[in-house]
């Protein structure tokens, strides 16, 4: 495909994305930006991964059939959304989330599908709402091995103190001091592509690998996939595997 027809396809994609903001009161105003398609069936709740903005969905989005609602959502400092006024760990995350659905009317059941560090906050809004969640795609999503074994001395980096990757650590101890998850459809995909290697050496790509196996013990009713033509973003790379396993998610 020429770079001319790329981009035309790309700007088709963003055309369906209606973006439109919302305004809630958290600790002050916070205003979010985010998208809906489909008005039933059950919601699907998209959750990007550190600074992703929900562009990053877009070549899923036309997979979809009418009978389903979709949202996805750009969180605190990213694109139109608000500077984060709170730290942006876990549960301020999932506390951000939970008004944000019910200001906008998108009541349970959800499936929820976290790319990257949004695996955290699927963990633990799955853990703290277990009776409105039915299923959770972990996608290429970050754990808590990953974090401590990357670091473990934290560090602030430069940047707003109050960022999601500057409270990666509080987020850490979030997810850890959980002592139970809903025994719910859980699904993750791996991304294994030689790619991978270009921002992980290849010693930490089979250690990622191993800690996003260890999600699937979250839940006896679990499944792994792995995503051979995908590094880190299984999404753009292989979108109907991914919106695929959302499906088998809604069926199981």
């Amino acid at each position: 495909m020429s770079m001319t027809n790329r981009f035309m396809e790309k700007e088709k994609l963003l055309k369906q994305f209606d973006k439109k903001t919302v305004t809630l009161n958290t600790s002050c105003e916070n205003t979010f930006e985010y998208v809906i398609k489909g008005k039933c069936g059950p919601t699907v709740v998209f959750i990007n991964g550190a600074g992703g903005p929900i562009e990053g969905w877009m070549k899923m989005w036309p997979l979809f059939d009418e009978a389903i609602t979709l949202f996805a959502y750009n969180r605190p400092g990213i694109d139109k959304s608000s500077e984060p006024v709170d730290p942006q760990n876990a549960e301020n995350m999932v506390d951000e989330l939970k008004m944000l659905l019910l200001a906008l009317n998108l009541t349970p059941p959800y499936i929820l599908v976290g790319h990257s560090l949004g695996g955290f906050i699927v963990h633990l809004f799955a853990a703290i709402y277990p009776n409105e969640v039915t299923g959770v795609l972990f996608l290429e999503a970050s754990t808590v091995d990953d974090v401590t074994n990357a670091r473990q001395n934290p560090k602030k980096i430069k940047g707003n103190p109050l960022s999601e990757i500057n409270c990666v650590w509080e987020t850490v101890a979030q997810i850890k001091a959980q002592t139970s998850f809903p025994q719910i459809p859980i699904t993750v995909i791996a991304g294994f592509h030689p790619i991978s290697r270009m921002w992980l050496p290849k010693g930490q790509i089979f250690k990622r690998f191993e800690h996003q196996k260890k999600l699937l013990e979250l839940s006896i009713h679990s499944s792994l996939i792995i995503a051979t033509k995908s590094g880190h973003f299984p999404q753009m790379n292989e979108p109907r595997l991914v919106v695929e396993s959302i499906y088998n998610l809604m069926n199981r």
